[in-house]
């Protein structure tokens, strides 16, 4: 029971830093910032047993959230558990590009509603990775590529 509710925290609270980052990163990241200019969308984010839930909504490039869920979303991204929702969400964050196929394929995460919508918010998500992945140092002694 203690741990199901420490699992719940996590993931109510990596959901509102998802939210947090996305925000940050539109600001300063020209790529991000495009991307979120692209379309006026809302997207519920949620756990299955429907206990913890948050709308993110971006619209002309800005980025808002709120608890729970909105009535106009177009699409519901659903984690069949807190648990699963937090191993994905970290996963994706830190660069992994196939953790979200692993997740729906195993059924970890359930999407619901207009597809380019879940698709659109998926390449943010994939792309706050991208951004913040940490460059590789060339091996000691060896030379820079030329061109």
């Amino acid at each position: 029971m203690i741990r199901s509710f420490f699992e719940r925290l996590k993931f109510k609270y990596l959901l509102y830093g998802l939210y947090l980052l996305i925000r940050y990163t539109g600001w300063r990241s020209d790529r991000l910032r495009a991307k979120l200019e692209e379309r006026d969308i809302a997207v519920v984010l949620r756990s299955k047993d429907g206990t913890i839930a948050r709308t993110i909504r971006c619209r002309k490039g800005k980025v808002r959230s709120r608890k729970g869920h909105a009535g106009d979303v177009i699409s519901n991204i659903t984690w069949k558990s807190p648990a699963d929702g937090t191993r994905v969400i970290l996963r994706v964050v830190q660069a992994d590009p196939k953790a979200l196929v692993k997740a729906v394929m195993a059924g970890d995460l359930i999407p619901e509603g207009e597809a380019t919508g879940i698709r659109w918010f998926l390449d943010v998500v994939g792309m706050l990775g991208r951004i913040y992945q940490k460059k590789k140092k060339p091996a000691e002694g060896s030379r820079p590529a030329t061109r």
